[in-house]
């Protein structure tokens, strides 16, 4: 017999106890506590032999009878006149049984007496019968309708009530304390957009059973969108959250969460590319924090590079790149399509070796431009020159020396041939003459233009200087000695001395 329409069944674990009204001869009335019939269960036996055995699942209460001996005709023994269940919160009278889940009559019972054990009636009862009989039963009250709201936050996504979908908020009726299955689906998604189940109202989990009582229950979701991060171009290094990607990044985050994005750079294609990261479509740093208020697209363009080497032949030598001077070789990493100015001098001096440009290996001038198209080496070609003597400056001193000297000497000869010195009992007046007053400075005349010679001192050019300067000054003090008269006293000629001839127009 199902509860009636309005009601709802009370669960036998909801009260304290039970009690039974067994009828044999008379009526006898046996109290149980729910804690014994959902455990070991309880026992009655009577006068006439009749040994029942009382338990409970918890919800439905269970009275098994059984007798060996058993009388003829029905209506013999094994009676049930009535069952309360007391102790249940807001029914202080206790609640008769008013279900019979099962019935399973012995011998000599009547089938059609099962419901006499129903209510508060305990002048008729139920005749179960002999040897093996069973009577379940159960216990319902009357229950109000309560409507029940069942809602999302965000609003408007998918619940489910009793195995039916609805858009939320969704309301229902249902009996007070009956039970119903709420639920949701997770994610739900919506284009970009999608909601993650995090928790119910009533800390339930996703799907699970609530009583019906007015309460209402709502299922909380955390937003979240669909998140793409690349690299331009694709399949360059990409990190996201510290993980390193080498495609495409799809992923989902909540609203507001901070997560990290960051592009490895520069990332090697080869030996002589790469490519270097220039920015992020959000204008953030290399390595830098995000957030999403809705769907989000972060890219990394990156810029290509391409090593290029610029020296020369011989190495060692002076370039110019980009306005900076450099000893060659030098290495550069620059960008695809990017100018860049080279230059080097026509002339250059290496360890003393003098080397002239020839020319570039691009074909390009002294000066010229260069567009980065590809990796490559630009050499500057010079030549070494021939090694040119210096010109050896003139050493005039010698010259002038040996001419002053020669001015001296003829002077001096003349000097001394024609007019010697009296000498007092000399007999080569001319010859002492020439050696005392002209030989001494036309050698030393000679001597500072040998001296020069050999050592370079006194050295003219300059014309206004020390060389110029010790031979005047030794020609005027040679001549001075030389022409100046000098008067002596004579004493006379010597006994052997012959008198000089006289000059051709001399006085006598």
């Amino acid at each position: 017999m199902p509860a009636p329409l309005g009601t709802i069944v009370m669960r036998v674990d909801n009260g304290t106890s039970v009690t039974i009204w067994e009828r044999t001869t008379t009526s006898g009335m046996y109290t149980f506590s729910v804690a014994t019939l959902t455990g070991a269960g309880g026992t009655i036996d009577t006068l006439a032999s009749e040994h029942y055995t009382i338990t409970s699942d918890g919800t439905y209460l269970t009275i098994h009878c059984y007798r060996a001996a058993f009388g003829n005709g029905t209506g013999t023994g094994d009676n049930i006149a009535g069952v309360r269940l007391d102790g249940v919160p807001g029914h202080p009278s206790g609640i008769w049984a008013s279900v019979i889940v099962t019935y399973i009559v012995g011998y000599g019972g009547i089938e059609a007496s099962r419901f006499y054990a129903l209510g508060p009636n305990l002048s008729d009862w139920t005749y179960m019968g002999d040897q093996e009989s069973e009577l379940v039963l159960g216990f319902t009250v009357e229950a109000p309708d309560y409507p029940i709201t069942i809602d999302t936050v965000p609003g408007s996504l998918e619940v489910t009530v009793d195995g039916f979908t609805a858009t939320a908020p969704y309301t229902f009726w249902c009996s007070n304390g009956t039970s119903h299955t709420i639920g949701t689906a997770s994610p739900q998604v919506a284009g970009d957009t999608r909601y993650v189940f995090r928790s119910w109202s009533d800390a339930g989990p996703l799907t699970h059973d609530v009583l019906c009582s007015g309460v209402n229950y709502t299922a909380y979701f955390s937003t979240q969108y669909r998140v793409i991060v690349d690299s331009q171009p694709a399949y360059l290094q990409i990190v996201v959250d510290g993980m390193t990607y080498n495609t495409t990044y799809l992923g989902w985050w909540n609203a507001s969460e901070p997560h990290a994005l960051g592009a490895p750079s520069p990332q090697p294609m080869g030996p002589d590319v790469r490519w270097v990261w220039e920015s992020w479509s959000d204008g953030g740093l290399r390595s830098h924090a995000v957030s999403v208020t809705g769907p989000a697209r972060f890219v990394a363009p990156f810029r290509t590079e391409v090593r290029v080497t610029v020296t020369t032949s011989p190495a060692g030598m002076r370039v110019t790149v980009d306005g900076t001077e450099m000893i060659a070789p030098g290495t550069f990493w620059w960008s695809i399509g990017t100018t860049h100015t080279v230059s080097a001098a026509l002339d250059q001096q290496v360890s003393g070796a003098s080397f002239r440009m020839e020319s570039w290996s691009d074909g390009g001038g002294l000066t010229h431009e260069i567009v980065a198209t590809r990796p490559g080496v630009y050499t500057a070609v010079y030549r070494q020159q021939e090694q040119v003597a210096p010109p050896v400056a003139m050493n005039w001193k010698p010259f002038l020396a040996a001419a002053f000297s020669l001015i001296l000497l003829l002077v001096g000869i003349y000097r001394s041939w024609r007019r010697p010195y009296p000498f007092r009992g000399s007999k080569h007046r001319s010859l002492v003459t020439f050696l005392l007053f002209s030989g001494a400075f036309v050698g030393g005349e000679a001597a500072t233009g040998i001296l020069s010679l050999v050592t370079g001192v006194l050295a003219i050019p300059p014309l206004l200087g020390w060389g110029t300067a010790v031979d005047g000054t030794i020609l005027v003090l040679g001549l001075v000695a030389i022409l100046v008269p000098r008067g002596v006293q004579d004493a006379g000629p010597l006994p052997e001395e012959v008198p000089r001839p006289r000059d051709r127009g001399e006085t006598i």
